[in-house]
Formats: structure tokens, C-alpha cells, sequence
């Protein structure tokens, strides 16, 4: 039953991917495109990318492109910035409200991203943060801004899980010949959490990328 479930899950990705690629080679774009003379024999074959191209020679989606893709590179970096200390903190240490901050991590996670934007956009509407609005709300700050919000908490997870799995042992053996704390993190855990901060990094960024748009809180901010 289980197997079945899975291949009808493939079935169902596959289909998503050629519906959209028929779409594209059935859309007008593709078809009014201009080709080199002697190229019109390839217009079916290339009608997808044609489409494609035809979109993008469009001002207003070229903006919309670089736009994404600089707040995505950016959420990513600093949700990247945040996860570490976070990441490592609440793998390492206990303190005092540890797991009121762990739980308060999954809010961005478990909410829909309009109720974030929304909170963010109402946020902005006291002091202090009332005294920058006029930089970031409706500004392209804003979109880095919601982006992180939602990124981070998932860059977060993804850390903690790392430095998890990394044998504290090493770190207290690099203590005792005379590493410091941050030694020891620089020198000995960083280097091995390597393949998580790429993990968590581009996770993020994807994370990041599905928040813009009509549908997210970017557009509402």
C-alpha cells in the first residue's frame, strides 16, 4: 500500500512538470514569438522556451526576477547568520526559557504567511520600529524583512539538528588544550557543520522564494 502511495506521488510530480511544459508550448507567446528566417521548422520544439523568453523581455518581469532573486540571496544570508548562534545555543546549552524560545521558533513555521505579514505590517505601527517604517514598509526592505522572518525559523531547525549530531566530545577535547570557547567553535565545530549551514542555507533561500509573491506576506508588506 505504502509503495503504491509513493508511486502515485511520483506519478503526480511528473504530471505537475509536463503540464507545465504543455502549457508553455501551447501559450500564444511561443506562437507570436519572432524567429531568424529559416528557423520556423524549430518553432514546436522551441515554443516552451520561447514563451519563457518572450515573458522575460517584459520590463516589469525582469524587475520582478531581479528583485526575487537579490531578497531571496539576502533572507538566505542572514537567516544563515541567525541559525548558527541560534542553532548552537539550544543544541548546547540549558537555560532558562530554552524551551519557550524553541517553542516560539515554530511560529513562523506553523503560521500562515499572510497572519506573519500581517503582524509585521501592525509591528511597524509602534515605537520604536514606527520611526523606520517609512524605509521598510512598502519598500523593498520589507520583502528581505518577511522573507527572513519565515526563512530563519527553518535555517534554525536545520542547525540545531546539525550541531546535534556533532560528538560534543571533540569540542571538550579542544578545551582542554587550551582552545577557548569560540576557538572551539571556529576551529572544531564550524568545519564539521559545513554541510548543514549549505543545508540550512539553501533551504532558506527556497524557503525564502516561495514567500514572494501574491500569495505571501512579501506582497502584503
Amino acid at each position: 500500500m505504502m509503495g503504491v502511495l509513493g508511486g502515485v506521488y511520483v506519478v503526480l510530480l511528473v504530471g505537475l512538470l509536463v503540464a507545465d511544459v504543455a502549457y508553455m508550448a501551447l501559450s500564444k507567446s511561443g506562437a507570436e514569438a519572432v524567429l531568424p528566417a529559416g528557423w520556423e521548422w524549430i518553432r514546436p520544439v522551441l515554443r516552451p522556451v520561447l514563451a519563457i523568453l518572450a515573458a522575460l523581455a517584459k520590463p516589469e518581469i525582469r524587475y520582478s526576477v531581479k528583485l526575487t532573486m537579490v531578497a531571496c540571496l539576502f533572507s538566505g544570508i542572514l537567516s544563515l547568520c541567525v541559525a548558527v548562534p541560534i542553532g548552537y545555543m539550544l543544541s548546547r546549552f540549558r537555560f532558562p526559557g530554552r524551551n519557550f524560545l524553541d517553542a516560539l521558533l515554530d511560529i513562523p513555521i506553523v503560521l500562515p504567511p499572510l497572519v506573519v505579514g500581517l503582524s509585521l505590517l501592525i509591528l511597524f505601527q509602534f515605537w520604536p520600529f514606527r520611526a523606520t517604517s517609512h524605509w521598510i514598509v512598502f519598500q523593498v526592505p520589507a520583502v528581505v524583512l518577511a522573507q527572513f522572518m519565515v526563512a530563519a525559523a527553518f535555517a534554525v531547525r536545520v542547525m540545531r539538528a546539525t550541531f546535534d549530531q556533532i560528538d560534543t566530545r571533540l569540542e571538550k577535547v579542544a578545551l582542554t588544550l587550551g582552545c577557548t570557547q569560540a576557538q572551539a567553535f571556529g576551529m572544531v565545530v564550524l568545519p564539521q557543520a559545513r554541510q548543514g549551514m549549505l543545508t540550512a542555507g539553501t533551504l532558506a533561500w527556497a524557503r525564502a522564494l516561495g514567500e514572494f509573491g501574491p500569495g505571501g506576506e512579501a506582497a502584503l508588506l
